[in-house]
């Protein structure tokens, strides 16, 4: 067993090692400098992405090991506690550099936690403006769980979608009109109304896909709204 893991350890340090003095990786490949520009453009490159852009399949071993990570937690649910998001938040979640990540932590370890308890709220509430973007896709994915089961994560995640609404972050974005339509399951006034009130803040296609549940003459109506409101 232990002679297994130290070779396992020497052949990715041997794999790192071949990366790094390997001359024909001083140049990106084509769609690698697609990536690394849509990346940075959107916000600063992390760690992982000067990994990762350059060696795909490292890049792959390391999202393979964390996205285990959080499986086993969700196996292991009832060792999900306060202290494993404390972790979570001061560790992992500045690490995260792919939605696999962030999705796999709201719903194999955040899908665990009481959210609603202050102690969570307070500090979900700082995430909204975080210069990390991960962390203000996650004050509105995190709920996606509990969406359910309780109304007060809907309505905690229609609060951060709000105060986001201006937001122009691609991930960020994304997120919104995914939970919105998972809350219009079990909330469909409060959503309905919510996007006849902003629609103005959303293109064309989050309105669509947020209001999939919604009725079809709703659907008919927001979009028309929409369309004259880009006219005007």
């Amino acid at each position: 067993m232990i002679q297994g893991r130290i070779a396992t350890s020497l052949k990715w340090e041997r794999l790192i090692y071949e990366w790094l003095t390997d001359k024909s990786n001083s140049n990106q490949n084509l769609e690698s400098k697609t990536n690394f520009a849509k990346t940075t453009f959107q916000s600063e490159s992390t760690s992982l992405n000067a990994v990762g852009i350059s060696n795909p399949s490292l890049r792959k071993k390391v999202l393979e090991a964390r996205t285990m990570s959080c499986y086993f937690l969700s196996k292991y649910k009832k060792h999900v506690d306060k202290t494993l998001f404390n972790h979570i938040n001061s560790v992992w979640i500045d690490l995260i550099d792919h939605w696999t990540l962030s999705d796999h932590l709201c719903i194999d370890a955040f899908a665990n936690l009481d959210l609603n308890q202050i102690s969570y709220t307070k500090e979900i509430k700082k995430w909204v403006k975080n210069e990390n973007f991960w962390r203000r896709r996650l004050s509105v994915t995190i709920y996606l769980k509990h969406l359910r089961k309780h109304e007060w994560a809907g309505l905690l995640a229609l609060e951060n979608i709000d105060k986001l609404k201006e937001d122009t972050n691609y991930y960020v974005r994304k997120s919104f009109s995914w939970v919105l339509r998972e809350s219009s399951k079990v909330m469909k006034e409060n959503i309905s109304a919510y996007l006849i009130n902003n629609v103005g803040y959303f293109n064309k296609t989050e309105l669509h896909e947020a209001s999939k549940y919604c009725d079809q003459g709703f659907k008919t109506e927001l979009l028309d709204t929409y369309d004259q409101l880009k006219i005007s």
